[in-house]
This record gives structure tokens, sequence and C-alpha cells, in this order.
């Protein structure tokens, strides 16, 4: 891999055609599998699928509240996947997904302040999988935002787990809560791994913005990937694109295109520094 690698997320339900596409064209470096589903299948037979490096995220893991025997079923079929494929990383979320035995209807953001109970599970999540885990941060729709920086500073030092960080989930969390998007920089520069995607209000109040994968990269969201392009596009970085609504192929790879030229105007930068 190359500095400011760029790839794209691949769930299975978009075109499978269009992902070797934009393989094949030179748009991507590797595709991000969503494995959960893909758990099913044949580790070999799907590996031979991807002519190119994967990385996992994983979405339904709920490692906070699932019960030791269940995280070992799971863990064992990813393991399986990695001995196949060698992924690049392997993310998760750290969130709640249900309360009481009642399924959230999304993802619900953990309490920072008390994020410390949570440190041996993500430990022993870490030690199922055999791999350094990098957990993804959260589109805050409350005042969590103002401590999900430090908070996730703080599991880097007291898990040795890292950071999947998202660049449009913390655009998102700025807009919702007026926190200071620039209390991520030491996260930033700490973490190798990145995702970006489009936000769209939501349906129920158009004053908050989601992370919803089906538009394309906001402006406010250029900005600060330009801001912070020297950490974005150093060496061994890697940048995946989310889209999952409005496939839209020609303007997929707009965004990509725009990511790659940031990616050739650092390194250029680097050169001549």
């Amino acid at each position: 891999m190359c500095n400011g690698s760029i790839g794209i997320n691949f769930t299975g339900g978009q075109s499978y055609s269009s992902i070797v596409s934009l393989i094949d064209e030179g748009h991507i470096d590797y595709v991000e599998l969503l494995i959960d589903n893909f758990l099913h299948l044949n580790p070999t037979e799907i590996a031979k699928k991807f002519p190119c490096p994967v990385a996992f995220h994983i979405m339904q893991s709920r490692f906070l509240e699932r019960g030791e025997e269940e995280l070992k079923y799971i863990s064992s079929r990813i393991t399986q996947m990695s001995e196949a494929f060698q992924p690049l990383y392997i993310s998760d979320h750290i969130a709640l997904f249900e309360h009481n035995g009642t399924n959230f209807y999304q993802l619900a953001e953990i309490n920072y302040a008390i994020g410390s109970i949570y440190f041996d599970k993500i430990r022993r999540w870490q030690d199922m999988l055999g791999h350094t885990l990098y957990l993804e941060n959260y589109p805050s729709l409350l005042d969590g935002s103002y401590e999900a920086p430090t908070f996730f500073e703080h599991i880097s030092k007291k898990t040795e787990c890292n950071v999947l960080f998202d660049i449009s989930n913390a655009v998102c969390a700025s807009r919702n809560t007026g926190a200071d998007i620039d209390d991520w920089k030491n996260v930033i520069s700490k973490t190798l791994h990145y995702h970006v995607a489009g936000y769209t209000p939501a349906p129920s109040d158009n004053n908050i913005l989601i992370d919803s994968h089906s538009e394309q990269i906001s402006s406010e969201t250029e900005i600060f990937i330009d801001r912070y392009a020297d950490l974005f596009f150093r060496e061994n970085t890697t940048i995946t694109y989310e889209r999952d609504g409005n496939f839209d192929y020609d303007l997929i790879v707009e965004d990509l295109n725009s990511l790659r030229l940031k990616s050739k105007n650092q390194s250029v930068y680097n050169e001549q520094s």
C-alpha cells in the first residue's frame, strides 16, 4: 500500500460488477468488506473474488453486549476469513444496540464519561480476533461529542486498540452539537485508517445530520480533509469511501478522483518540502 490508499466499502448490497470496475480502472486500491455479510461463505472461495487488498469492517458483533460463547463463535468465523484474506485492518463499532432486551432503532452512543467500564470488553474482543481492533467514532447527536475525542485517545492507551476515524461522522457530530471538530487532531495523527462519506438531514429533523452514505462528500468535509491532508495522506494510510445508497457510478468516481488528487498533491508537497 502507498501513501493515502483509497478504497471503497462493499456490503454485498451494491453491484459487485461495479466494485470490480472500480478496481480494474484504478479508482480504488482496496475494498473494505462489511464482513458480517460474508461470514456464511467459504473463506477461500470469496477471497478469490477480490483481486486487490481487503479490509474488514464489523457491524453486528455487539461485543459490549453479547456473551462469551456467542463472541467466540463470531470471532472464529472472522478468524477463518482473516486467514484467507490477510486483511489490512479489522474495525468495529463501539456502540449500544439494545436496552433490557429491546433493540434500538439505530445504534446508540455510549456514555463516554463512564466509558472505562467497557475497557475489559474491548480487550476481550480484540484478543478473540487476534488483530489490532480499530474502533469507529460516532456521528454524535448529543453532548457526548465533546467528550468523544478524549475518550478515543484514552482507549488507545488503555486497551492497545486504535481508532478508525470516520471523517464525516466527526463533521456530523460537530454540526449537530457545536463541538470543535479540531479536537480530533490527536486521534487523527495516531491512526492510519479513515472513513469518509456523504451525509443527509435526518428524516425526523432536518437540523440533525446523519451519516447516510448516500450522497457525495460535502464541501465542509472536503475542507476538513484539506486542513489535515498531511495526516490523512501520509505513509500507509487508508481512506475508505462509503457509499450504500444512490450508487451512481459516475458520481462515485468523481468523489474517488477528488480523494486521489488530494493524495497526489500531498505527495508532491512532501517531496518538495
